[in-house]
């Protein structure tokens, strides 16, 4: 079955520029295919350039052509655990050691589990950034129900609730505007040094993104703002325990 009919129409055709110069699908003229990146290598890439050299994750049907995709990833080692709630946690622990941690999780089932990490790193002002499956972007408006959620045709529980536990909370169902949401979420994220969620479609990782002048690196003030946060959590997890024992 093709993944691809869950998306618009077209999205699926669309390509990225990752070089800022030369021709996209609005011309009809593909860019040469090193300049083409999908979603799933995007967030891959975004990942590893903040500073995640591993990504705990737990598969599941709404995420696994996303895993796909981060596997690919040479210098992104994704770590398996038993359940959703291991994984936060381990991207809990991860974080404190390193600056920052990435959770990869399936869509309802998976995401509400892994909540309660969520809302502990949020707690600690922790920047961990949570990535979820989720379903196509025609299911939102097709108003039945799908197997793994709580059994109502509303599919919009899950952003709620984490919205209430991150800094920012992002729902990705237009390729044309991935790049700018994911980019804002994780500086959102590094600045604040606060947790985030960013759903994706599962048909939607594997997709070219289309951008004519998106740049490869994040902004140099975001990476610097990234390098002095880690500083200071370093800091303050070496002298001061918020919980006394």
């Amino acid at each position: 079955m093709d993944d691809s009919a869950g998306i618009s129409p077209g999205i699926a055709d669309l390509k990225v520029d990752m070089s800022g110069a030369g021709q996209t699908a609005e011309t009809g003229v593909d860019p040469a295919p090193e300049h083409c990146v999908s979603l799933g290598k995007f967030l891959a890439g975004r990942l590893v350039e903040v500073g995640v050299t591993h990504a705990f994750a737990v598969p599941g049907d709404f995420n696994l052509t996303l895993l796909d995709e981060l596997v690919s990833k040479k210098e992104l080692k994704m770590c398996w655990t038993c359940n959703e709630l291991n994984a936060g946690y381990a991207a809990d622990g991860f974080c404190r050691r390193k600056g920052v941690g990435a959770c990869v999780v399936t869509y309802g089932v998976g995401g509400l589990s892994v909540i309660n990490a969520c809302a502990g790193c949020y707690s600690e002002d922790l920047p961990v950034i949570f990535v979820s499956g989720g379903p196509n972007s025609n299911e939102f408006a097709a108003n039945h129900t799908i197997h793994h959620t709580i059994g109502l045709p509303d599919l919009g529980e899950q952003y709620r609730a984490f919205k209430e536990f991150t800094c920012a909370a992002v729902v990705v169902q237009h390729l044309s505007e991935a790049h700018h949401q994911i980019d804002w979420a994780i500086s959102e994220a590094l600045v604040g040094a606060r947790v985030l969620d960013v759903l994706l479609g599962k048909a939607a990782s594997a997709c070219d993104l289309h951008c004519r002048h998106h740049a490869t690196g994040l902004p140099a003030v975001i990476l610097d703002l990234q390098i002095s946060a880690r500083e200071l959590l370093f800091t303050y997890n070496t002298t001061f325990s918020p919980h006394p024992g």
